[in-house]
């Protein structure tokens, strides 16, 4: 009975945010899109090869063009606002990104990089208290900091750098 009684408060509870902009985007931007970036190559070739459905946009303010696609200079120029970013940037730079993609209409985020809120670091943990008070100011849907990404079969969709996830 207690059990019952703990899923009928999360379903109810409003603060519990869909996590359908995560696993099943209608578009992803991919933020550091580089063909030198190993891991952001594998991301865009994984969700190539699952056979994602949806828009792909790469984001790079230093390029034009990036794996046969045009290259964004930031979420702020997409043609629509990205259901899904995934953030492959240096923790010094992922909550500009954050703030510019909310601003944009951004619904959710996988954050790849490191140093941000974890250890002992003054400066570090200063970055994670940071974002984490924009992340929830803005109800943004967020995976990370420190991720390694997501599978979701169903959905056609594989954000793990690493090689070969579809064989």
């Amino acid at each position: 009975m207690q059990d019952q009684v703990a899923r009928d408060q999360i379903a109810f509870d409003s603060s519990f945010r869909s996590p359908l902009p995560v696993l099943n985007p209608a578009s992803i931007a991919i933020v550091g899109a580089s063909e030198r970036a190993r891991w952001a190559t594998q991301i865009f070739q994984n969700l190539r090869a699952f056979g994602y459905p949806g828009k792909l946009y790469p984001v790079n303010p230093r390029l034009a063009q990036v794996w046969g696609s045009p290259c964004f200079p930031d979420l702020a120029s997409l043609p629509e606002p990205p259901q899904h970013a995934m953030v492959i940037v240096p923790a010094q730079a992922v909550q500009g990104v954050i703030e510019t993609g909310i601003k944009a209409g951004l619904e959710s985020a996988t954050i790849y990089a490191s140093q941000i809120g974890e250890g002992e670091d003054p400066q570090i943990v200063a970055r994670g208290t940071a974002l984490k008070a924009v992340i929830e100011a803005s109800g943004l849907r967020v995976c990370g900091p420190n991720c390694m990404g997501a599978i979701a079969l169903r959905e056609d969709i594989s954000v793990i750098p690493t090689p070969n996830c579809a064989s």
